[in-house]
């Protein structure tokens, strides 16, 4: 259960015509990624973004997804000779930002951590 802190908005500032919802989080302890959508009344225009903390510090937010961590894709397949890659290729380098372990930043992505509102 996602407690009533993790209900603020990242700066702290909400226009009079606007709705701010949280939709979802993931938390892997001691962190905490939380999923909002910003909007007008209507709802028809909108923001997503994420807010990533540390127990209750706020480590960064983002309008969209946070550059945390992402599964690299498989190549395409392809006529040609597949290239010498190595494991080190896939790796993504975004892992660890933050501070974050990567074992903690890829779980935090995984969608068995994940709990969606709506």
């Amino acid at each position: 259960m996602l407690e009533a802190f993790f209900y603020q908005t990242p700066d702290g500032r909400l226009p009079p015509d606007g709705i701010y919802r949280i939709t979802g989080y993931a938390r892997v302890e001691p962190y905490t990624l939380v999923f909002w959508r910003w909007g007008s009344r209507s709802e028809v225009d909108y923001a997503t973004g994420e807010i990533l903390y540390k127990d209750r510090v706020m480590l960064d937010w983002s309008g969209g997804q946070l550059s945390l961590y992402a599964p690299t894709a498989a190549p395409a397949r392809s006529a040609s000779p597949p290239e010498r890659s190595s494991v080190w290729d896939q790796i993504d380098a975004r892992v660890g930002q933050y501070g974050v372990p990567p074992a903690v930043a890829i779980a935090l992505r995984d969608p068995k951590n994940t709990r969606y509102f709506e």
